[in-house]
């Protein structure tokens, strides 16, 4: 039998849906239910007394004060009597199969302490996956820590570990808990093939903004002093402080990412939770120009928003492509700006590498990845690099010149722009379409004595890309646009493609 613990405190809405959904998509006499209260206002505690009721499986327990996540959670524990035992935030949806699926990955290996599943909405971003399903594969793999909103512990590991650590005050338990079992010799590992949704910090923001700042200090204070002498899993913890902004800290944003909307939801959706999942150590800022003349793109950009504090949503309607990302460009205050296509699926430090090779070759006026697809010419890759994604081929993001080849033209469906260069040149010919504004671009930035830079090293797919167009069909896509044509013609960079 599993104990499923659930912390509970008002917002009854996001209460009534968590538990709807674990009612409907668990297996009845698999589980316990210990829901706790934890002082909630008059009448949400009615409508729980009202719902344990006529739920066999559920126990609830009122707190007499609003307690913390570690000390509630440790009450839940030792009252519990599963032999597995389920922390589950009450922002959190279930879908099917997701206790079955978290067991089977928990009973394995008999190594393995603590499972998660993937998640929108979560601080290691080993566990991001697609805001509504994980395109991943579905194999568990091991990480380093695993957030605290669904979290599946063995019984026997739970006990070697100990309790949770009651000092922390609304965050980093989990990561300590973490830490704490790892050092115990057990394995945290991730259910590529579980996705529970999660709101996340619903609790934490309404502590105010001083509080909060007070709580994030104290906490970090806390676990450093208490892991930072452990050489094996010191470097984990200092990579998650450097991804973890503290309240009170603000990245800077190095580059502005432009991903143009006209109508193309599931490749936006796909696209975004790609670049949402790569792991980039640079700070950045996507901003999503909605094109389209419809408010549903609009609407479905800023539900993505409220879970990705980097995605901002842009709409000018009326407006030709190239005229809406003029316009975004304004909202960008960024020294580099890179236009990404729907199509693009970003891999782990896509932009890392971009920007190192930027750093590396500053008289180049613009840069761009290698992908699939022959009509891209100098950025076609005959197959896939070597190296997986996030593998990068250069040390201390810098690369070596001889690495980098320059080219004649580069496609719009990643690319990186020194805002120097969009300063030196002028921004996008609105007149055109998206590719020949590209081109346009490429045409000034080359008339300007600038080069265009291939980063071999780096390499972002395309999706619904035919492996084998016809080239006339690509000469005659650039000699259809009039007005490239009247602007370049009779130039000598105005050449089609061979």
């Amino acid at each position: 039998m599993v104990s499923i613990i659930v912390l509970v405190r008002n917002r009854w809405a996001d209460t009534r849906r968590c538990l709807r959904s674990v009612r409907r998509h668990t297996p009845q006499g698999s589980y316990e239910l210990l829901l706790y209260d934890n002082h909630s206002s008059a009448g949400v505690a009615r409508r729980l007394e009202r719902l344990a009721a006529g739920w066999p499986q559920a126990r609830l327990v009122r707190n007499d004060r609003n307690l913390h996540f570690a000390l509630a959670i440790n009450r839940g524990m030792e009252s519990s009597r599963g032999s597995h035992v389920v922390w589950l935030n009450n922002d959190t949806v279930v879908g099917p199969g997701w206790l079955e699926r978290l067991l089977e990955t928990a009973d394995s290996d008999a190594s393995i302490a603590a499972v998660g599943p993937m998640t929108n909405n979560m601080a290691p971003p080993e566990q991001l996956a697609a805001p509504f399903s994980t395109t991943r594969a579905p194999r568990p793999e091991e990480v380093p820590f695993l957030g605290g909103f669904c979290f599946l512990v063995k019984r026997r590991w739970a006990e070697r570990a100990g309790r949770l650590d009651e000092r922390f005050e609304w965050g980093w338990e989990d990561i300590d808990y973490c830490m704490r079992l790892r050092h115990a010799g057990g394995r945290l590992v991730v259910a590529r093939n579980v996705f529970v949704r999660h709101a996340g910090n619903r609790t934490i923001r309404t502590l105010g903004s001083p509080r909060r700042r007070r709580i994030d200090l104290k906490n970090r204070r806390l676990i450093l002093r208490k892991w930072n002498t452990d050489e094996p899993l010191r470097p984990d913890l200092h990579r998650l402080f450097h991804h973890l902004l503290a309240p009170w800290e603000r990245r800077p944003v190095s580059v502005s990412v432009l991903v143009p909307y006209r109508g193309e939801w599931d490749d936006l959706r796909t696209c975004l939770s790609a670049m949402r999942r790569a792991s980039n150590s640079v700070g950045y800022e996507v901003l999503a120009v909605d094109a389209s003349g419809r408010g549903t793109g609009l609407r479905r950009i800023r539900a993505l928003a409220e879970h990705w504090p980097e995605l901002k949503a842009l709409r000018f309607p009326g407006r030709r492509v190239l005229g809406a990302i003029n316009l975004a460009l304004r909202e960008a205050a960024s020294p580099f700006v890179a236009l990404v296509s729907p199509q693009a699926r970003p891999p782990s430090g896509w932009l890392d590498g971009l920007l190192a090779a930027a750093h590396t070759w500053p008289d180049a006026g613009a840069f761009g990845p290698i992908s699939n697809g022959r009509f891209l010419g100098a950025q076609f890759a005959r197959r896939r690099p070597a190296a997986p994604p996030g593998e990068w081929r250069f040390r201390s993001g810098r690369f070596r010149k001889a690495r980098l080849r320059t080219s004649e033209f580069l496609r719009g469906f990643c690319l990186l722009v020194p805002r120097a260069t969009l300063d030196r040149v002028g921004r996008f010919d609105d007149r055109l379409d998206l590719e020949s504004g590209v081109s346009d671009l490429c045409l000034r930035i080359r008339q300007s004595a600038s080069r265009l830079a291939v980063v071999p090293q780096v390499y972002v797919p395309l999706a619904g890309v035919r492996r084998s167009p016809s080239w006339r069909r690509v000469v005659e896509r650039w000699n259809g646009s009039k007005v490239l044509f009247d602007k370049w013609a009779g130039h000598p960079l105005f050449r089609p493609p061979k």
